[in-house]
């Protein structure tokens, strides 16, 4: 037996006896080897005819495919089945939406042919064909899926027992995809494949190894490299855009910075410093300034990148909206709740006159509306909130990474307000959605087992919230996520964990990690490092060193006084602590 048929038996005879019985129509059929399934069809399909077109031998010059070429194709001598396989190779050469449009205007023109079409797709393009060509997939009268033969000694990636679904699972198929036609590529016809691997990767890399982000490091010294030997032009800014981008997730922003200041230069000098263009990399620039925690800076980027958004009269999308919600996020942190909620109520107008009320953007919208009216301490408006947020999404029947969050805002607040029953439902909820989207050894599972550390915490249980907190930090190495705020999250909780457990000693060592971490992460003053100070300074009286109880709180006053002014709660309420004598 062919070992290519290992596991696929029942499915290639179902495939034998439907295309059999049927004469006409358009079939579908998925895998990463459709070449080597297309001649095995054609042996074995018995009294018919079965004529093969492979589109990567195409002249790609000719562009796409049209009407007149899959005519062509029907019209082989005798032929009862035509099977077209490798459609993936449309999406790399004329891009993914283009052909997949393409091929659902198509649709009815195929089906008139009267032959009996068998298109080969991989598992990226079949599913992509599933969302952006509804038509053409709807009436395909049979789907088949091949998986791919691997040795028993050798575990494949995705056999591992995770159901990840929605625009994350498309996401990460696109991904595997083009880091696979990477590798079968060679010279600078790599270098387009490698900037949509680098553009995926970003999305899903919290469900990838430590040795993915090896990979694409090199794929960004490659791709930076082809860029810095040639005269970087407007035409390619999405592109060296998406270098810089990598260059910040990989967490080497310089090198970021090196390309967006590059392409700021360029078009300050050919297209002046109030077009649309200026705009879209001053966002680039906040958000550099952004996750360096230089938040004034940041305001400065965004604010002027806003302002010529308004004077071009420029609609509500892309970078425009994106800059919109993070300067909403500035807004907060600086308390300007009235200014962030007008943000969010005018993308809401904007996306209802545009798409309706039942859109996922109003979802979003209204999440972030939640935190707001938490931030501000009026949980029962960020109940509703996050509640109607949640409705609307669950109407859409989308399931996405939203979905998880909506449920761990809902249990967080219900854990604020003292809930404890409806705090671990939801937190039981946000659990089943993330393990369902992302695997149970997501990095956003550790979230999942912070929350469940709190629900514990307050029911006295500090065997369990430590047994939580354990399996969080266990993520966060395996996740490669151990120098993150969720990681700092995790220490200080165990921090304080230890304390109610009589073990300040241990507390502190976890304290210490946690400031040690958020000093790496933010530059600039933050209430996450102030609260940290806060905490080892209550440590270290509770063992009666006034002393370095006294330097931790000055140092935490110190920063409250900066962000909010000493006149602020969290600042006054430090005054006695730090005169001890």
């Amino acid at each position: 037996m062919d070992r290519i048929l290992s596991g696929n038996e029942e499915q290639f005879q179902m495939l034998l006896m439907a295309l059999g019985e049927i004469d006409s129509g358009i079939c579908l059929f998925q895998s990463e080897e459709q070449s080597r399934w297309a001649m095995l069809i054609q042996k074995e399909l018995k009294h018919k005819n079965v004529s093969l077109h492979n589109i990567a031998e195409d002249d790609e010059k000719a562009g796409m495919p049209l009407i007149a070429d899959f005519k062509k194709w029907a019209a082989a001598p005798g032929a009862d089945v035509v099977i077209v396989y490798n459609l993936q190779l449309l999406g790399l050469r004329f891009g993914d939406r283009e052909a997949v449009e393409h091929l659902n205007f198509m649709r009815d023109q195929i089906q008139n042919i009267g032959k009996l079409f068998l298109f080969g797709a991989s598992p990226y393009f079949d599913m992509l064909l599933s969302r952006g060509a509804r038509d053409l997939y709807s009436c395909a009268r049979y789907h088949f899926k091949f998986v791919k033969w691997t040795p028993e000694d050798v575990i494949n990636e995705r056999d591992d027992g995770r159901e990840i679904g929605g625009n994350y699972a498309l996401e990460m198929e696109k991904y595997r995809e083009y880091k696979k036609r990477a590798q079968e590529k060679a010279g600078e016809g790599q270098i387009p494949l490698y900037l949509e691997c680098m553009k995926s990767w970003q999305q899903v890399r919290g469900n990838l190894s430590l040795q993915e982000k090896a990979d694409i490091r090199q794929m960004a010294e490659q791709t930076e490299n082809y860029y810095r030997g040639r005269e970087v032009d407007l035409s390619v800014l999405e592109q060296v855009w998406t270098l810089a981008d990598t260059w910040l997730e990989l967490e080497e922003p310089e090198r970021g910075m090196y390309w967006y200041k590059l392409t700021e230069d360029k078009i300050r000098g050919e297209l002046g410093t109030g077009h649309k263009l200026y705009a879209d990399v001053l966002v680039r620039l906040g958000e550099y300034y952004n996750m360096a925690s230089n938040y004034v800076q940041s305001e400065q980027y965004y604010d002027r990148a806003i302002r010529i958004y308004e004077e071009n009269n420029t609609s509500l999308e892309e970078e425009y909206q994106d800059v919109l919600m993070k300067r909403a996020i500035l807004y907060r942190r600086k308390r300007q709740y009235d200014h962030a909620l007008a943000i969010y109520e005018k993308l809401m107008q904007y996306y209802t006159a545009r798409y309706g009320s039942g859109n996922i953007e109003n979802a979003v919208c209204l999440n972030n509306m939640g935190h707001v009216w938490a931030e501000m301490g009026d949980l029962s408006k960020a109940l509703s909130k996050y509640q109607e947020s949640l409705s609307l999404l669950l109407a859409s029947g989308q399931k996405n990474h939203l979905l998880c969050a909506l449920y761990n805002n809902i249990a967080a607040l219900y854990l604020d307000s003292g809930d404890l029953d409806n705090a671990w439902r939801n937190t039981k909820l946000a659990k089943r959605a993330t393990e369902s989207l992302y695997g149970s050894d997501s990095v956003y599972m550790s979230r999942i087992y912070n929350l469940m550390a709190g629900v514990w915490n307050k029911r006295g249980r500090v065997d369990r919230v430590l047994e939580c907190l354990e399996k969080a930090l266990r993520l966060t190495v395996k996740t490669h996520t151990a120098n993150t705020e969720q990681a700092a999250s995790i220490y200080y909780n165990m921090g304080n964990a230890l304390m109610q457990a009589n073990d300040p000693l241990r507390a502190i060592s976890f304290f210490h990690r946690a400031l040690k971490l958020r000093l790496k992460i933010y530059v600039g003053q933050n209430a996450m490092t102030a609260s940290t100070y806060e905490a080892l300074g209550h440590a270290f009286y509770s063992i009666n060193d006034k002393k370095k109880c006294v330097e931790n709180m000055k140092k935490a006053k110190d920063i409250y006084t900066a962000l909010y002014g000493s006149d602020s709660p969290e600042a006054k309420e430090l005054e006695h602590w730090c005169v001890l004598s």
